[in-house]
């Protein structure tokens, strides 16, 4: 937005982190998955790589059990912000989804879930950082207490324990395959 890098205590500031180490945790995967890159001149070498238009994919998220995932690499999707009812520059990016317990909200293991930065709201399906381990939910927060409700069989919802991250608020669903 002001066309400069940021520093890591920006980063622990704007995401509510204990230390700049989860700060750094974070940068550390996403330049690994192709990201962000450092421009070595000084405190603010933080920056995004220049997409080509469209939707980057960052990969999978569990819709399951909450686990570490490994950075992968970015591949886009070309397509237009306006299919989800986004205006143009929209913070958009996707991911592939594994696992079933979001199924009764009609998401399936192997469809791309697309996603957007902006603060959740209760029954918003999010892509959230629980205590180091990322999954797909549906947010639900009452009294200043966060649930994160699984929607499929016999899987069991989550109350964070520690750190609550929201990485994305779901705006859309592209499908894989016929079903």
């Amino acid at each position: 937005q002001h066309r400069r890098g940021v520093t890591f205590r920006e980063i622990q500031k704007e995401f509510g982190y204990a230390s700049t180490n989860a700060a750094q945790d974070h940068v550390r995967n996403l330049r690994g998955a192709g990201v962000l890159r450092s421009d070595l001149r000084g405190a603010r070498s933080i920056l995004p790589v220049t997409l080509d238009e469209g939707i980057p994919v960052f990969g999978t998220i569990p819709a399951g059990i909450p686990i570490d995932v490994a950075a992968e690499g970015v591949d886009v999707i070309d397509l237009n912000e306006s299919l989800f009812g986004m205006k143009a520059g929209a913070p958009l990016f996707a991911l592939r989804v594994r696992g079933q317990s979001m199924i009764n909200a009609g998401i399936h293991d192997g469809d791309i879930v697309v996603l957007t930065t902006r603060p959740p709201r209760n029954g918003d399906i999010v892509a959230a950082l629980v205590d180091k381990q990322s999954t797909l939910k549906r947010y639900f927060e009452e009294r200043g207490k966060v649930l994160l409700k699984a929607e499929g069989f016999g899987f069991k919802d989550i109350h964070p324990a520690e750190e609550l991250v929201i990485q994305g608020v779901m705006v859309g669903l592209l499908r894989r395959g016929s079903r």
